[in-house]
Parts: C-alpha cells; structure tokens; sequence
C-alpha cells in the first residue's frame, strides 16, 4: 500500500513540475476578485452543499456548464491575514463537547494556509488531548493543526489543495458529485488533496484529481478520482466546433471497508456464555436453550454477526469506475448559456453494472440554471456514486455489514434526473435535483433540496447574516416508501449566522440524520455545532 501512495504522489510531482514550466510562460497577471470571489475564512469550507453558481452577466464560460455548481476554495482575497476565534459547541463521538479555537488564515502571493488551534472540553468538563496526543498518533495532532494549504484557486492554471475538501465534482458529476471530505468537520479532520490543471495548451488540456484522505493509506484504503479532459478544436475559428469538450474519469475507493479496521469488535456475552457451558459438557442445544431463556439472546445469530464484523476489519473490498463524458456548447451569450451533454460510466472490475446520462441539456438564463437528462443503468450501477455523504455510506456496520456496493440494486433502470435553481432578485436563493429510474423490480428514486435567504432579505433582518436550510434522500421506495419517512440514507438541517457585533457572529449548524443501533433500530446520528466566530 506505501507502494501505491509513493506512486500517486510521483506522479503528482511530475504533473507539478509540468504546470510550473507551462506557468512560466503564461501571464502573471494578479487575479482581480469581486466582493462573491473566494474570501471567505469559514463557511465554504464548512458547507458540505452546493451553493448557487455565479451567474453574473459579465462572466465568460470556456467549459461546457455543468449541472453541478463549483465553489471556489476559501481563502483571504485581501492579501491580509485574516483572523478567527471561535468557541461553541459541536457533537464529537455522539457526544456534546465545547470546542475553542483560534485560526488564522495567511496569504502568501497564490498561496493560503489556514492555521487551526483547538481545546476540546467533554461532556464531563475535562480538557480532551483531542489534536494534541503526539505520542500516541503524531499525524492526527499534527495534520489538525492546519484546515488547508492551497495554491491558487479552482479555475486558475494551477490549483493545489490539501486538507479539508468540499463540493468536488468531476465533468458532469455522473461518478464524483459534489465530494467532501469535511462531513464531521471539526470531530475529523482529513487530510485530503485537489491537484488541477486547467485549459493548458492549445487544445485546452485539464486534469483534475481528488485524494479524499491521506490517513485512508494506513488502513489499507484510499478514496481517489481523475478526470482528463480536452478541447481537441480549441484553436479553431469555428462556432460551437471549437467549444466542444471530451473527458474521461477514473474513481476508486481501494478498500470499502477500510473504515472497519477502527471497529471495536469483541465476543458477544451470548457466545463466550455458551462456550463456557459447552467446555461443562452441556449439550449445546440445550445450553442454546437456556441462554434464550436467561437473557433472550441468541448466541448462534449473535456470533454469525460478530463473523461478519471481524470478517470486515480483516478483508479488502475495492471498487472502481470508469466514465466518459462529452459536451457541446450550442449557445454562448452574456445572458443565456445552453449545452447539450452526454455522460456514461461503467464498473472498472468487470462485474455486471453499467450507466449512460444522454442526451442532457444544461441552461443558464441570467440567474435562472436547469438541467436535464434522460438515465439508463443496468446491472449494479448507480450515477453520483461518489457523491457527497459517500464516506458515511461507503461501508455501514448495522443492521448487517454492508457496502454501499453491495446495496446497489441489479436491474435494468430508466428515467430521467432534473435540476433546477434559482436566485430570485437576490432575496431568496432555491436549487434542488430529483432523480427517478424505475426497473422491473427496482428502482433508484432520490431528491435534495436547499433554500437560502439572499442578500436583500439579509440585509433586511437585523442581525442575521446566513439562513440556510436542506434536505436530502437516496433509496426512495427501496428502504421506506414514503418519500420522507426516515432511513439512514436521509439527512436535512439547517445553518444561521447571527451577528452579536461587528466582526463577530454566532453560527448555528445542525444536520440531522439516522443509523441502526446494535439492535437494528433507527436512531438519531446527528452533527450539531454552535460556535462563535470573531474575525479581525
């Protein structure tokens, strides 16, 4: 495993290296940022949904428009270092603990780094060694030091980021949608990666890769993505010819289970109960009998789960997919943006399971964006695989354990999915998307939701600076039939800043969501984080 992550570093550096020379003969040219460029210190690395793409009139599009927003890193857009105290509240292990912190974000020339001091208090009132424990794992306190290292920003040349990732999307978004790495931000901080080079060359070359975690390598695992893509007519004069895109994507998680490995897996009671009485010389049956009758467990169903979990922490289980993706800009005004797409994917181990997002139409009308696509899936494949709760859902540990591959449906499925946003005059900010493919026996039905105040009806609201709210839901109709009963592969909340005075803000953050306990039950799986952040 050190192998292959020696491998994909080299291979960064020498992509690095490339961009360097390619960047020494570009312009140097300042990059000019308008008050909605990326400058702010918190909330775009926190925000694990998408935001309204920028639809200002003035803005050229080189590449096809994608059904998905693309948020810009944060960081300090005034050449200043930017500072952060924040103490609040946030839900660390399940738990209610008191965070404080101090951050401070650093710009030097096209670089930014983000320091991040923190002292977590328990729920008891005891300092955690949280982030501070060097001697047990010197990485962890380490690496939770710093939110993110970046150079330049996601539609330069170059882009570099490590550290905490958020609304990754890769093409059209049919294998990688709106990724992040920053789910139980800050209880976890991963050390993720961005390498992008954009538009180099005559023919527009772009490479675009995404690194989830770098600890994901020390537990035999590691969630990557890459997309290469290219505008073969780039140089020519030749309406709509000369816009015309081709790319291909790569996504793997080495190992689904990887997260099984920090499993605490012990005997069930039941069992080391029956093995005592069968080292009596008590009939089994009968010693099965009695701990039913005793307790009411069943030591037999007991241990076949307690195989399955031992089983996870040992095994390896990768998946990966291959897609293509082609699009053609058909109308290219300051006003109206119109494309036509075609996207498809299929599983990269040979096993049945393959996809197609043709044909697809993406508009932009002033601050008006909508998609459109006709879905085809047969076999054991789902579009937006790599989406963005994937890391909560790539391997669950109850009722029984199960990978997100392995939830797939293996049906023949057709339908359609839609997006559709809006700014209303700035006051009142809407974007969702549904999907429904429906087969035989199956079907693949999922929407999402998220409405924001803009800054009008902000402005208006004293004290209010953010209000937030969203929703969002996979295997309608598979696990619960109503369409917002709760199931584990639902999640909504909310997010409210409150400013108490100038530079100073009270932020509110809570995602609700649902697994199974050990009995199989649904119960709550919550993030709640109340903060306040001053910033000078």
């Amino acid at each position: 495993m050190h192998s292959k992550l020696l491998i994909f570093i080299t291979g960064l550096l020498f992509c690095f290296s490339t961009a360097m020379a390619q960047n020494e003969n570009a312009s140097t040219d300042d990059q000019n940022f308008s008050e909605d460029s990326p400058a702010s210190t918190v909330s775009k690395d926190q925000n694990t949904q998408s935001e309204a793409p920028d639809v200002s009139a003035d803005k050229k599009i080189e590449e096809p428009v994608s059904d998905k927003p693309m948020p810009q890193p944060s960081g300090s857009a005034s050449g200043k270092p930017q500072w952060e105290i924040g103490a609040g509240t946030v839900t660390v292990n399940n738990e209610q603990w008191t965070r404080i912190a101090l951050g401070v974000d650093v710009p030097i020339w096209k670089f930014g780094v983000f320091f991040d001091l923190e002292l977590f208090i328990d729920n008891e009132g005891q300092f955690s060694d949280k982030g501070w424990n060097f001697k047990d794992d010197w990485v962890e306190a380490l690496t939770r030091k710093i939110r993110y290292i970046r150079f330049g920003y996601e539609q330069d040349p170059l882009f570099i980021k490590f550290g905490g990732l958020s609304d990754v999307t890769l093409g059209y978004g049919f294998l990688v949608d709106r990724f992040t790495n920053m789910l139980h931000y800050p209880d976890q901080k991963l050390l993720g990666l961005q390498f992008y080079l954009n538009d180099i060359g005559p023919i527009g070359l772009t490479l675009q890769t995404m690194l989830a975690d770098f600890k994901d390598f020390g537990n035999d695992g590691g969630v990557f993505a890459a997309r290469l893509a290219f505008t073969p007519m780039k140089s020519s004069k030749i309406p709509i010819v000369n816009g015309i895109s081709i790319g291909g994507t790569y996504a793997m998680d080495i190992n689904q289970l990887a997260p099984a490995r920090d499993w605490e897996v012990n005997l069930p009671a039941s069992v080391r109960q029956l093995n005592y009485l069968v080292d009596m010389n008590v009939d089994s049956s009968e010693a099965i009998d009695s701990i039913a009758s005793w307790s009411g467990d069943d030591p037999i169903h007991d241990y076949d789960v307690y195989d399955k979990e031992k089983k996870a922490t040992e095994d390896e289980d990768p998946f990966n997919l291959i897609g293509g993706d082609i699009g053609v800009p058909l109308i290219r005004t300051s006003l109206l943006n119109l494309d036509l797409y075609g996207q498809a994917g299929i599983r990269g181990d040979g096993k049945h399971g393959w996809g197609i997002g043709a044909p697809g139409v993406a508009l932009k009308v002033w601050k008006l964006w909508a998609n459109l696509e006709y879905r085809r899936v047969q076999g054991k494949f789902t579009p937006g695989y790599f989406g963005t709760y994937y890391l909560d859902e790539r391997v669950l540990r109850r009722p029984e354990v199960s990978t997100k591959e392995g939830r797939i449906p293996d049906d023949d499925l057709n339908g359609i999915y839609g997006r559709l946003g809006f700014n209303i005059a700035d006051a009142l900010i809407i974007d969702g998307a549904y999907q429904y493919l429906v087969g035989k026996e199956d079907e693949d039905q999922r929407f999402e939701a998220t409405a924001s105040l803009g800054d009008i009806i902000l402005s208006k609201i004293p004290k209010i600076n953010k209000a937030e709210a969203y929703i969002f839901k996979t295997n309608i109709g598979t696990v619960n039939d109503a369409f917002f009963e709760k199931s584990e592969f639902m999640y909504w909340g909310y997010r409210a800043g409150l400013e108490i005075s100038q530079g100073a803000s009270l932020i509110w953050d809570s995602r609700y969501g649902y697994k199974r306990n050990d009995e199989g039950k649904l119960v709550s799986n919550n993030f709640i984080s109340v903060q306040t952040a001053i910033t000078f």
